[in-house]
């Protein structure tokens, strides 16, 4: 099994590295992207609660997991088209981050939505750096409210 409990792994070649990408469900297509230094093994059991209802894709960043580690500066604009890059088609958008994270700014994420053509932004209250963690179900209710 791979990571996140993606049956299926593949790659794609973005700004010359390798990223590696999972893919599991079917339905409306969901990207989900974690922060700097995040893996697609750590939204833990979340894509799987989703695979049900969609077509769920997550992705190891570069430098993690099986993606390639570049040896050059991360910069978050390369790694917002990097996921665009990902997905390669359009699908709805839903960022969410929680607003006390005490590791990445709240407005990072705001930033994010502001890039990312008509998307959509949502705060978890309360919550830190690991959402996955923290609250698993507030995070699936808002995912499965965005995109039903």
């Amino acid at each position: 099994m791979s990571p996140s409990g993606m049956k299926r792994m593949h790659f794609t070649c973005v700004n010359g590295i390798n990223l590696a990408y999972y893919v599991s469900g079917h339905g409306e297509p969901a990207l989900m992207i974690q922060g700097l230094g995040g893996r697609a093994a750590d939204w833990g059991d979340v894509p799987a609660r989703l695979a049900p209802h969609f077509e769920v894709i997550t992705f190891d960043n570069r430098g993690t997991g099986k993606s390639d580690t570049p040896d050059t500066e991360y910069h978050l604009d390369v790694m917002a088209d990097e996921a665009v890059a990902v997905l390669r088609a359009a699908a709805p958008t839903l960022v969410i981050h929680g607003d006390a994270d005490p590791l990445v700014p709240y407005a990072n994420a705001t930033i994010l939505a502001e890039r990312i053509p008509g998307a959509q932004m949502a705060a978890l209250r309360g919550c830190g750096h690991l959402a996955m963690w923290e609250q698993p179900a507030e995070l699936v209710r808002l995912l499965l409210d965005f995109l039903d």
